[in-house]
């Protein structure tokens, strides 16, 4: 039976530089299986309604993907580069805190891919710094500014790989590190 989406096992990764990586281990994690624990409780409420706990029914979780699954992944399908100004330091300490949540991620056939879901929370009091973004055709500071390069660059890498886009929003006014339209 299939209960919960959300999970804590983590599948195998990538670590280190394309062409010099290594391969970490992941480790399966468990479920609460809904479905059987609330029979569980029906059944144990009808013996006797005064019963305090009920046990959850707790499933183990095979790793997603193991190190075997890495390993036969030999082959660059696509490549895109984006430049940035170093200079601008608050927006590339941000572009290096994504590319580190980003870090080893990958997508298994028929799977989906959310950079949002992936990356996760961009706040202030995960040290994401303020820099320029694009909001309603003007430029603004604004905690996390410059993470739309990555997922552009990630955009334009998945378009040459050929694979499905699903959803996508551009900017409000052109950028200058995809073409237009790519963003």
């Amino acid at each position: 039976m299939s209960c919960c989406p959300r999970t804590t096992s983590a599948g195998a990764w990538f670590t280190g530089a394309p062409g010099k990586s290594e391969i970490r281990e992941g480790h399966g994690g468990r479920k609460v299986n809904v479905p059987a624990s609330a029979e569980r409780l029906r059944m144990s409420l009808e013996q006797d309604f005064r019963t305090p706990t009920v046990a959850l029914v707790v499933e183990d979780l095979p790793a997603p993907s193991t190190s075997d699954d890495l390993r036969s992944l030999n082959t660059v399908v696509a490549r895109y580069t984006t430049r940035y100004n170093a200079r601008e330091r608050n927006r590339t300490h941000n572009l290096v805190k994504v590319a580190e949540r980003l870090n080893g991620a990958w997508i298994g056939p028929g799977e989906t891919f959310s950079f949002n879901e992936t990356v996760g929370e961009r706040r202030a009091s995960e040290g994401f710094l303020e820099a320029i973004v694009y909001r309603d055709g003007v430029q603004v500071k604004e905690t996390a500014g410059g993470l739309c390069q990555v997922s552009s660059t990630l955009y334009n890498v998945a378009l040459l790989a050929g694979l499905p886009i699903t959803e996508r929003g551009n900017h409000s006014l052109t950028v200058h590190y995809v073409p237009a339209g790519r963003d």
